[in-house]
């Protein structure tokens, strides 16, 4: 088994990594909504509680995001972005373990914060995902993973044809080449029985 070919002599897919790649790009990409929109939206859109105000400015961002994230659905491989939302809930989970790892008055305001800034943009990122990934499915299946050689030949195909190389001129003859043997002799000769 090889790092980059399967036993069936095909290309492994990189998904895993693009997924992970699309991830920390949704991360960042809700970060900076965050860092933006969260003082505009606190002084033109307040509410009669904090809670309220909290949860729509947290709706706002994350349906925001999800849109800036679901352009990743135009690349070629529709499951990179699919991925990418499946990644920040992993995260949300992972962030939810380390919080438990923490003393019990640290966790509470770590599971607040968590809660707060990570589970709109999860569960609306993964909501939109889904459907549009199994609608985008049914249009534009994923091709059919093709061998090394089928790849090769298919590369080869489209290529321009190489120039062919000119005929060497009939003038001289090459002289004999030397056997292996006798490279490893003149390469190891020390010079003792010269003169």
């Amino acid at each position: 088994m090889s790092l980059f070919v399967d036993k069936n002599h095909r290309r492994k897919s990189p998904i895993a990594i693009a997924g992970f790649f699309a991830t920390l790009l949704d991360l960042c990409i809700y970060g900076v909504l965050y860092a933006l929109l969260a003082e505009p939206l606190y002084r033109h859109l307040t509410l009669s509680s904090a809670a309220a105000t909290n949860a729509v400015h947290t709706l706002i961002i994350a349906l925001v995001g999800t849109a800036i994230g679901s352009l990743l659905f135009l690349l070629r491989d529709k499951r990179v972005a699919l991925f990418g939302f499946v990644g920040l809930a992993v995260v949300l989970v992972m962030f939810y373990i380390a919080a438990w790892m923490l003393d019990a008055d640290q966790r509470a305001t770590m599971v607040q914060l968590i809660t707060l800034y990570g589970v709109a943009p999860a569960l609306i990122g993964n909501a939109v995902a889904w459907p549009v990934y199994l609608r985008l499915r049914k249009t534009h299946p994923l091709p059919a993973q093709k061998t090394l050689r089928e790849e090769i030949r298919e590369a080869a195909g489209t290529k321009a044809a190489a120039p062919k190389p000119h005929p060497a001129a009939p003038a001289a003859e090459e002289p004999p080449r030397r056997s292996p043997q006798e490279d490893a002799m003149l390469l190891f000769e020390d010079g003792e029985d010269a003169g």
